[in-house]
């Protein structure tokens, strides 16, 4: 099966399917649109279905693809977290304003660790403390 096919038959709009089979394949979307002959090797296709799968299934597709960029960063993500939203990267402008030299910063319920390691990628003279209950997240 060639890449027009496979995004053809994922029965998902054709953004998402790209976003997916270029992950499974390991390229770049910006490939699959310019070499839409190109056959998929059956492994690549194999994973390409699961995921597409998933997502018909309604699953986000960062929990899909295991990770979300959030402020200029790729995290890896699970259901075990939420998933780090555009929004919260105002939050961390806040802090990345009011935290003072030095600081001691404290990410309480921190999840995905997408605010900590947001503040830490910025500020490297803060320091972070992340902490959540769950051990799923945290892990």
């Amino acid at each position: 099966m060639n890449v027009a096919q496979a995004l053809s038959a994922a029965g998902l709009p054709l953004a998402e399917a790209r976003t997916l089979l270029a992950s499974a394949c390991m390229c770049s979307r910006e490939s699959l649109i310019a070499h839409t002959e190109r056959e998929v090797p059956a492994t690549r296709l194999a994973v390409f279905e699961a995921y597409a799968t998933q997502r018909r299934h309604g699953i986000p597709m960062a929990y899909v693809l295991g990770e979300r960029e959030f402020y200029g960063l790729m995290l890896k993500v699970n259901p075990c977290v939420l998933i780090p939203r555009h929004e919260t990267e105002l939050l961390v402008e806040i802090a990345l304003e009011l935290a003072p030299p030095q600081a001691s910063v404290l990410d309480l319920g921190t999840g995905s660790g997408a605010v900590a390691v947001a503040l830490a990628h910025t500020r490297r003279d803060l320091s972070l403390t992340g902490v959540d209950i769950a051990e799923d997240a945290l892990a």
